[in-house]
């Protein structure tokens, strides 16, 4: 194994700060200068930015234009972020701009991997009692493996050729996702409209049980290792179920909670804060569970609504827009669905046969997406390894 020299960034590369022209000044705000701030590192590649100055901002400012192909990088909030500019862009204050200083022994690509995969060692630097960020010396002192410049444009181009791979993957998973929305609205119309003339009925003449439990006295500290289930918000996403942070309760703990006993089927639905109005179907493997105060359970009437049909109902973008409208009529700070408002939602209702055709489609994609999602975390555990073997110079 061949130990790389290593070399301080701040050696390797000149850093370049931003800043915020006068918002006082309308003359210098809705130019052609793509103005970068933490909130447009949406990708690896910047292209363009939500807002932009003109060039007598530019001028009247701390910004500073900088060049295509550097690398940004935040140094106050969205720690961990990286991205390359594929275009000329000007940068706020919470943003460095690194310029490498010799390209005949630096590569770009070969340094926007690397740092990107100690992205967690930038994270845990921040420092700030609200605001994380870091001083310009830590990120100056950062030290870089330095092989031949032929190995480094070798190594990226392996762990571009994977990058590339995963993202084929994600891109897989969405399209399958995708596929699903454009049956629904094929087979069902448009939920909101009703294009298609169905029933409607109030979901508490479709449903047996609505309800949300309770927290076991003593929160966080009261959890056990194992035991029975406690679905939490954190756990419930659109039409996927998160297992990490999944909590246990005891035997005692469940009892206390035998009103919301989860069962096959259920549906589950956020009804507090951020996350409200998320929703997907229990996974059985997780059964016996019972849910907390953040999250109900409805249960529908199989004689008359198919479980599936109506968590994908429930997750379509234009009838998700009607429930969150719904969750902030409460006039509260927090955004909320109340057992009422839950209960006199109105369903769509086309017959048994029709939504039970769509579950079986569901199902069988969401079959396809298992397997998928499974080899994307193979893919990105591999990733993960070939990256650390690169960084050490065993590949």
């Amino acid at each position: 194994m061949r130990k790389h020299h290593r070399s301080k960034l701040g050696d390797l590369v000149q850093i370049t700060g931003g800043g915020t022209p006068s918002r006082l000044i309308p003359e210098y705000w809705d130019g052609e200068i793509p103005w970068v701030s933490v909130k447009d590192f949406i990708s690896k590649r910047i292209v363009t930015a939500q807002e932009k100055i003109t060039l007598i901002g530019l001028k009247n400012s701390a910004s500073n234009l900088i060049p295509a192909e550097s690398i940004l990088m935040p140094t106050r909030m969205g720690l961990g972020k990286i991205a390359i500019n594929d275009v000329p862009v000007a940068i706020n204050q919470d943003i460095k701009a690194l310029h490498i200083k010799e390209i005949n022994q630096l590569d770009i690509n070969y340094l926007f991997l690397y740092l990107s995969s100690i992205s967690k060692v930038f994270e845990k630097a921040g420092k700030g009692a609200t605001v994380k960020g870091f001083k310009l010396d830590f990120l100056k002192d950062i030290e870089v493996p330095l092989p031949p410049l032929s190995e480094q444009i070798k190594i990226a181009s392996i762990l571009t050729r994977a990058e590339n791979l995963i993202a084929k993957r994600k891109e897989s998973i969405k399209s399958l996702d995708e596929f699903l929305k454009s049956t629904f609205l094929e087979m069902f119309g448009d939920p909101v409209r009703n294009d298609k003339g169905w029933e409607k009925k109030y979901l508490k003449n479709l449903t047996i049980k609505i309800g949300s439990g309770a927290t076991p006295t003593g929160g966080d500290s009261s959890y056990k290792t194992e035991g029975i289930s406690l679905i939490r918000s954190m756990n419930v996403y659109d039409n996927t179920f998160k297992y990490k942070d999944l909590a246990y309760i005891d035997e005692v703990q469940a009892d206390k909670l035998k009103n919301v006993i989860v069962e096959i089927d259920d549906v589950l639905l956020n009804i507090t804060g951020a996350s409200v109005c998320r929703c997907t179907l229990v996974p059985k493997d997780i059964l016996p569970a019972r849910v907390n105060q953040h999250v109900a359970i409805i249960r529908v009437n199989r004689k008359e609504l198919n479980s599936i049909y109506l968590t994908s109902l429930f997750t379509l973008s234009n009838y998700k827009f009607q429930l969150l409208k719904i969750a902030k009529q409460n006039g509260a700070t927090r955004e909320a669905l109340t057992k009422d408002q839950i209960e006199n939602l109105e369903i769509l209702l086309p017959p048994l046969p029709i939504q039970n055709k769509f579950a079986v489609i569901v199902e069988k994609v969401q079959a396809i997406k298992v397997k998928y999602n499974e080899s994307l975390v193979e893919m990105e555990k591999l990733y993960g390894s070939l990256s650390q073997r690169a960084f050490r110079g065993e590949l």
